[in-house]
C-alpha cells in the first residue's frame, strides 16, 4: 500500500495532451482499489508510465479520461 500511495505522488498527468498509442495493463492491487485490480497506463512510443488507475471497471476509465480535455482526446 504505502510503494503504490508514493507512486501516485510520482505520476502527474498532463489532462491537456494524450499519446497516440496508449498500452493498458491491470494488476493485482489489494486492498488499495475498491474492486482489488488497478489499471496502469503506459506510452507504447517511449514506455513510460502515464498514470495507475484505481480500478480498471468501465465506470473508473471513463471518469478518467473525461478528466483530459476534449482536444486531447
Amino acid at each position: 500500500r504505502r510503494v503504490i500511495l508514493n507512486l501516485d505522488q510520482s505520476f502527474k498527468p498532463n489532462y491537456h495532451w494524450l499519446p497516440r498509442h496508449i498500452a493498458f495493463d491491470d494488476f493485482k492491487s489489494g486492498r488499495f482499489a475498491p474492486s482489488g485490480m488497478s489499471m496502469i497506463l503506459m506510452n507504447i512510443e517511449n514506455h513510460r508510465t502515464l498514470d495507475i488507475i484505481l480500478s480498471r471497471r468501465s465506470r473508473y476509465l471513463r471518469n478518467y479520461f473525461l478528466r483530459y480535455d476534449h482536444s486531447a482526446r
